[in-house]
């Protein structure tokens, strides 16, 4: 399933859960904080699911983002959980399941 690449604000940070890896995608009006603990959220995203110590988490930076990362988010990566999770303080919200 494709997701919607309008999806991606650039003031946020987002989860990105492929199943067997995380992206962290930053946005660049990202603030300082959200910065500074984007991957902290990604590890308590997924200790929240149960899943911290068996899943590699990637750092991308708006505009450098690697194919890999959009293979997954245009819909491959097989049979990956392909959820986007919003990141704002220390919440995490799903805002697209595909």
């Amino acid at each position: 399933v494709k997701m919607d690449r309008s999806k991606l604000d650039t003031n946020c940070v987002f989860v990105l859960d492929a199943g067997v890896s995380v992206f962290v995608w930053v946005g660049n009006g990202v603030s300082k904080a959200d910065k500074k603990n984007a991957m902290a959220y990604a590890v308590q995203y997924l200790s929240d699911q149960g899943r911290e110590s068996v899943v590699s988490i990637v750092r991308v930076l708006e505009h450098n983002e690697p194919s890999e990362f959009w293979a997954v988010f245009n819909g491959g990566g097989g049979r990956s959980r392909k959820q986007l999770i919003t990141i704002t303080g220390q919440t995490y919200y799903e805002r697209l399941i595909a």
